[in-house]
C-alpha cells in the first residue's frame, strides 16, 4: 500500500515561510505526523489539518525567520512603515471625500506589501 503524501500546495507554503535552516526537521515531522493522522483518521482529515497547520504557522515561521537577520528586520520595518503610510493615506482621502487620491496611498500599500514578502523570501540581507 502506498503511503499518503501530504498537499504538495500546502508543503509548498510551509516550506516557502520556514527558514532554510529548519525546513528538514519541521517538514520530516509534518509528513511523518500527517502519515500516522491519515492512517488513523483518514486521508481527507489528515490534509484538512496539513492545512490548517500550514496556514496557522505562517506567520510564527515568518517571525523567527525576521529574528535571525537585522538588516531582513530593517527591511521588514521599512514595508511595514510603507504599508502603513499608505493606509493611513487612503482612510484620509475618502475621510474628506477624495477618493481619486488614494491611488497614492494603494501605491505605497503595493511597495510595502513587496518589500515586506521580498524581506521575508529574500536569502540574505546585507545590513
Amino acid at each position: 500500500m502506498n503511503d499518503p503524501n501530504p498537499p504538495e500546495r500546502g508543503e509548498r507554503l510551509v516550506k516557502w515561510s520556514l527558514a532554510p535552516w529548519e525546513r528538514p526537521a519541521v517538514m520530516g515531522d509534518l509528513q511523518e505526523e500527517f502519515r500516522d493522522l491519515a492512517a488513523t483518521a483518514g486521508e481527507p482529515a489528515a490534509r484538512k489539518w496539513y492545512w490548517r497547520q500550514a496556514i496557522t504557522s505562517m506567520w510564527p515561521n515568518a517571525r523567527r525567520r525576521l529574528q535571525g537577520d537585522d538588516g531582513r528586520y530593517a527591511l521588514w520595518s521599512q514595508g511595514m512603515q510603507g504599508f502603513a503610510c499608505g493606509c493611513i493615506w487612503m482612510a484620509g482621502n475618502w475621510a474628506f471625500g477624495r477618493p481619486l487620491d488614494a491611488f497614492v496611498g494603494t501605491g505605497w500599500m503595493i511597495f510595502g506589501a513587496i518589500t515586506i514578502a521580498e524581506s521575508l523570501f529574500r536569502k540574505r540581507v546585507r545590513a
